[in-house]
Order: C-alpha cells, then structure tokens, then sequence
C-alpha cells in the first residue's frame, strides 16, 4: 500500500474528528500542522494518532524506496528456477520420509535381533570356545568355523550379516545427516 493510497483511505474513512482530514494532509505532506490543528492535536488522541501513523508510514516508504533504489531486483527467472527446485526437494523428502524412518527400524531391529540371538545362544557358543581352544591354535577354530556344525554356524552367520547391515545402514545414515 503506497502513502498515497494509505492517505486516501485514511480521509475516505468517516473521520472521528473533524481536523482528521488536515491533520492526514499534513502528515502527507511532511510539514508540521498549523497552529489551530497543533492544539487541537494536544488534546485530541485520534488526531494525534492518525498524524503519528502518517508520518510513520511516510518514514517506512521514504526508507523503502531508498533501499530498493541500492538493490537491483534479481532476475524472474532466477527466483521461478530456485522456487521449483525447492518444490521438488520438499516432494522429495516427502517421498523418501516413509523409507528414511524404516532404515532406523532396520538398524534398530536388527541390532535387537542380533543381541537376542546372541544371548540365546551363548551357552552353546561358550561351549564351542572351550572345544576350540582345547584343540589349540587358530587353524582348528577357523576350520570349526567354517565347517557346518548345526546352529552354531546360522547363528554366528546371521549375527555376522546383521552386525554387517547395522554397520552400513549405520554408515549410511550418518552421511545423510
């Protein structure tokens, strides 16, 4: 809304005072009122309002003017490309915000699979150690690892891959962030 606008309004409006008019003329006009209109605007709060509003938007757009005059306007094209781009970012996130909240389902169920495995099987694990070691040395705990024996091997196997899933999605996750 321009000053001039601002004023036109303002003395269209039904004045509450009848000095509204001058006192919104001479707000417009960036001169101080009269004599008669500077008394009556002593005593008058609508009068002094309405001259204290003038004069402040007369300020605000006086203001204006001179910083639009320092900044050139960018290009329409510029702002619509950066405008459509965002759009599409934030449709994106949309999108993708279901997939994002199941890869920490993902890491956080597997994590739990994994420790629940492991304690349901740590006594059978802790006997697989004691018979690993009373052979000696790595090469039969490697071959006993390798070599199917039951549910030791799927539970060591399905710890290893979740482990390896925690840590990419993990991985995964960080670098997102």
């Amino acid at each position: 809304m321009t000053m001039d606008s601002f004023s036109t309004a303002l003395s269209s409006a039904a004045p509450a005072c009848a000095h509204d008019v001058a006192v919104a003329q001479a707000a417009r006009a960036g001169t101080p009122p009269d004599t008669a209109v500077l008394t009556h605007m002593a005593g008058c709060a609508s009068c002094r309002e309405t001259y204290e509003t003038a004069a402040w938007m007369n300020r605000f757009a006086a203001e204006a003017a001179e910083e639009a005059a320092d900044r050139p306007l960018p290009d329409a094209a510029r702002i619509w490309w950066r405008a459509r781009l965002l759009q599409r970012w934030e449709a994106e996130t949309r999108a993708t915000a279901p997939l994002d909240v199941m890869q920490r389902v993902e890491v956080i169920g597997s994590l739990i699979l994994a420790a629940i495995l492991l304690v349901t099987m740590w006594p059978e694990l802790r006997d697989f150690q004691v018979e690993t070691s009373a052979a000696g040395g790595w090469w039969p705990t490697l071959t006993g690892l390798l070599a199917p024996t039951g549910l030791t091997t799927v539970v060591l196997t399905a710890v290893l891959l979740l482990g390896l899933m925690a840590v990419f999605t993990v991985h995964q996750l960080l670098q997102e962030d």
